[in-house]
């Protein structure tokens, strides 16, 4: 049978009956009465933390002494007002005011065993003047820069010293900072995203490392030359080059383009390219190298690597590069592995470069240099004397120059011109109709942004730029292949547009055996001796 709570009760009471007491409960019951209690204030016990208007208040406590000072720099920001540090030690940190009338002082300790900071003690307020502005502030510190900056780096790190100059007067309006803090500001905002500048040449080999063992394929070289310390070396240069692009080498034109940047970061250097173009006219970067300078024992480095490691021996590249004496070097070194003079390669002058040359040389004649990028460009001699007339007769020093342009030494008056290094025309094919190095020039803005990071956050930013490149190529290429499409799209063009241009010529053979035709071109008569078709 159940018995209930008021049947226990009763029972109780009639077991141990109150005398006496005829009208009050019993004890027991009273016991859990709690209506001659108050309710509890529950807000008591959530606002137990102490709450102060001034950040600097006795009794403020700072998860950090990083903080602490934080605190107190930005407060003597919005103030206006200078302090100074008078001690600084592990467990106590003192700050007065700069102006030695002035009776503010505030003094803050570690609190017990944990890393949070107290303010034990803070005098005064300051009483002293203050003018409405200024030049600079003791306490706009780069690290307070930094903090400053940080939503703007994390968006664009490519951030310019006058924007962040804005960011920082913004919100701090009375101060307006030096460019030296400004710059170490946004240097320490950048390491902070991406690391330490210094720890960043300690990561280099582990994070080449990881990508080569998860990237089969992958090639790198790490130098590094001896310090003062026995136990510390000081990076010296380094190359790499994805296993993916590596693979990729067979199924390109053999023409490497090779360029130099300039690396922006706290670190200067110099970051070495070299390109190649797919059947779309594609860039793919198949190998970077970062050196102090451009140099040729720099230049010597990369492409020696270049030639062992990535497209190997025995293969022969035409190489495209501007006229830096450091790369001219590299050609004329027979244990490099790109001497001319064995046909490992032939080395070709970007017209671009040597047309800015040009302008310059004859009095910045626009006309000129544009003329030379018209006529370099072309295929028929005919049309390359037809450019050398025009410059015979109008700008003799152009041919001057010229002449002089493709020598080993332009100052050697016998060694005859290499009119093959700058035309088209003379170039026997092995240019593949790329005549610059725009290509390489435009990596330095796809590459802009990494320039101005640690060198690990560097091969970081070209590893998954060109993972995203493969990516869309790949998936480009499966949609061409899952339509029927052999060809690339610029080449199926170019089909299309000779098949239209042979169908206005009439060609008109001339003693059988000899190649010689006569070519009719909408009314033009061009004779030409053709040993074999070509494209």
């Amino acid at each position: 049978e159940d018995i209930g709570p008021s049947h226990q009760r009763q029972s109780r009471q009639a077991q141990y009956p109150l005398t006496g007491r005829e009208n009050m409960t019993h004890p027991v019951d009273s016991f859990n009465d709690t209506s001659g209690f108050r309710p509890a204030d529950v807000d008591f016990f959530r606002s137990s933390k102490k709450t102060f208007d001034n950040p600097l208040a006795k009794g403020v406590v700072y998860e950090s002494k990083t903080a602490l000072r934080i605190a107190i720099n930005e407060f003597h920001l919005e103030m206006n007002c200078e302090c100074m540090i008078i001690r600084s030690e592990p467990r106590r940190y003192e700050v007065r005011c700069r102006d030695a009338f002035c009776k503010f002082k505030l003094s803050a300790k570690r609190n017990g065993l944990s890393e949070s900071w107290i303010i034990t003690k803070q005098a005064l307020p300051h009483t002293c003047t203050v003018s409405a502005t200024r030049t600079d502030h003791r306490q706009l510190t780069a690290e307070m820069v930094a903090l400053a900056i940080d939503k703007t780096i994390r968006r664009d790190v490519c951030s310019s010293i006058n924007h962040i100059r804005d960011i920082v007067m913004m919100k701090y309006d009375k101060v307006t900072p030096k460019y030296n803090k400004l710059w170490r500001g946004r240097e320490l905002a950048i390491a902070n995203l991406f690391g330490s500048w210094e720890n960043s040449y300690n990561l280099l080999i582990p994070l080449l490392e990881a990508i080569k063992t998860n990237n089969p394929g992958t090639k790198y070289c790490v130098m590094s030359i001896p310090s003062d310390k026995e136990t510390e070396r000081y990076f010296h240069r380094a190359a790499w080059a994805f296993g993916a692009c590596i693979a990729a080498i067979p199924f390109l034109r053999p023409v490497i383009s090779i360029d130099a940047c300039f690396m922006s970061g706290r670190y200067q250097g110099r970051l070495l390219m070299a390109c190649m173009y797919d059947a779309e006219n594609q860039l793919l970067p198949v190998a970077f190298a970062i050196v102090e300078k451009e140099s040729a024992d720099n230049w010597g480095f990369f492409m020696r690597w270049l030639r062992l490691e990535v497209i190997g021996d025995n293969r022969f590249f035409c190489v495209i590069s501007d006229r830096h004496l450091g790369i001219k070097a590299v050609f004329q070194d027979p244990n490099l592995g790109w001497d001319e003079s064995t046909d490992q390669c032939v080395h070709r002058y970007c017209s671009q470069h040597v047309a800015e040359n040009l302008y310059k040389h004859v009095g910045r004649k626009r006309e000129v240099s544009d003329r030379f990028i018209a006529g370099v460009n072309k295929c028929k001699p005919r049309r390359l004397q037809e450019m050398l007339q025009d410059f015979e007769i109008g700008c003799p020093e152009a041919i001057d120059y010229l002449n002089k342009v493709g020598k080993r030494n332009p100052n050697d008056e016998d060694e005859l011109p290499r009119p093959e290094k700058l035309y088209q025309a003379e170039d026997g094919g092995h240019r593949w109709g790329i005549m610059t190095t725009n290509g390489s020039e435009s990596l330095n803005a796809v590459f802009k942004i990494s320039r101005r990071l640690p060198v690990a956050a560097v091969v970081e930013d070209t590893f998954y730029k060109l993972n995203k490149w493969f990516f869309e190529r790949w998936n480009k290429a499966q949609m061409a292949c899952q339509h029927g499409q052999v060809w690339s799209d610029r080449v199926t063009k170019l089909l299309q547009k000779r098949i239209e241009k042979g169908r206005e010529m009439t060609v008109i053979p001339y003693r059988t055996g000899h190649g010689l035709f006569e070519v009719v071109v909408k009314g033009e008569k061009i004779p030409a001796r053709c040993n074999q078709p070509r494209f």
